[in-house]
């Protein structure tokens, strides 16, 4: 998930092509370690690909092809919306760092 990025997790696809499904799972985690940029990249990517499905599905199972503008303004919209509390975050961390290294000089 990139729940620390967006707060959300990304989610590939709807297909009957399950080695479809699965490249795609891989491709957004790959990309997730290599940080935002390289994942917003793949997630619009993602977003652009019409898998498989089913003739007599409907509703999501059916999927969104996005255009490639659509899919970046997408995770760029995430990306935004989730900024203050990535910051939150931030500075939770620093103060959790900041009190940790404060008790391990009391030792």
């Amino acid at each position: 998930p990139a729940y620390s990025m967006i707060g959300r997790g990304i989610s590939t696809g709807f297909g009957t092509d399950v080695f479809s499904v699965l490249q795609q799972m891989d491709k957004l985690d790959e990309a997730r370690a290599s940080g935002w940029l390289n994942l917003r990249d793949a997630w619009a990517e993602v977003m652009q690909v019409s898998l498989a499905h089913r003739e007599t599905a409907r509703g999501n199972a059916r999927g969104k092809q996005f255009s490639r503008a659509e899919a970046e303004a997408i995770a760029e919209g995430a990306w935004l919306r989730w900024e203050p509390r990535r910051e939150q975050a931030e500075r939770w961390k620093m103060r959790a760092s900041e009190t940790q290294q404060r008790c391990a000089e009391r030792r």
